[in-house]
């Protein structure tokens, strides 16, 4: 089994923290604004509620973004998104009421299953890989990519000669169909692999991919 570099294993671990502005070597300052990828549940007359995990299998977190209301023509329930608030009790990573001040669309996927013929081409263009961390049954990514006004072929797919292995085997699949853009884009993704996960001979999933930036293209994530 191929172990995460180490230092790839600290920016999986870590994404979050820089993303909301501290560290766990500091004490936290309650003015920061926080931001995290999450699941968004529903709104009820209390407000919109989020719930996520901080990292591997932390407990879920709750919360709560009092009196606000979630426009689901643009985010349906049970879609991932990426959101910046700050904490109303001062603490981060703990359930409770925030203040939502901003909420972006993500790129969100189920894990597709395919043969030889439907992974070919899976590696035909790269991505410039920042961090993949995982939370849950969620494999979440932030990376940056040549910007297109075209339809690009972009997904996580596991083969299915490996689904009955300890450590199947997943690719993620980007070819851009078309010419790109005169400039690169950051973007976030955040893929459900639960239908594998879940399954009891499952010990973890290695994901291959097509990355210009960092010193390898597998990471490996173990229960």
């Amino acid at each position: 089994m191929k172990a995460i570099p180490r230092h790839i294993k600290a920016i999986a671990i870590l994404i979050p923290i820089l993303l909301s502005s501290c560290g766990d070597d500091e004490p936290y300052n309650s003015s920061a604004e926080l931001a995290d990828i999450v699941t968004y549940k529903e709104t009820t007359p209390n407000g919109a509620i989020f719930t996520f995990q901080r990292q591997n299998d932390s407990p879920e977190i709750t919360l709560t973004a009092a009196g606000r209301q979630i426009d689901e023509s643009l985010y349906s329930p049970g879609c991932r998104v990426l959101i910046s608030y700050y904490p109303a009790n001062g603490e981060p990573y703990s359930s409770g009421n925030i203040t939502l001040t901003g909420i972006s669309a993500i790129n969100n996927g189920v894990l597709k299953t395919g043969d030889t013929e439907k992974l070919s081409g899976w590696d035909t263009d790269d991505i410039y890989l920042n961090s993949i961390w995982r939370t849950g049954t969620f494999i979440n990514i932030y990376f940056r990519v040549d910007q297109s006004s075209e339809k690009r072929r972009f997904a996580l797919m596991m083969d299915e000669a490996t689904s009955g292995d300890d450590i199947p085997q997943l690719y993620l699949i980007h070819d851009m169909l078309g010419q790109p853009d005169n400039f690169t884009r950051r973007a976030y993704a955040s893929f459900d692999i639960s239908a594998i996960w879940d399954k009891p001979e499952c010990q973890g999933v290695t994901i291959h991919l097509n990355d210009s930036n960092l010193e390898t293209d597998t990471y490996t994530f173990t229960k």
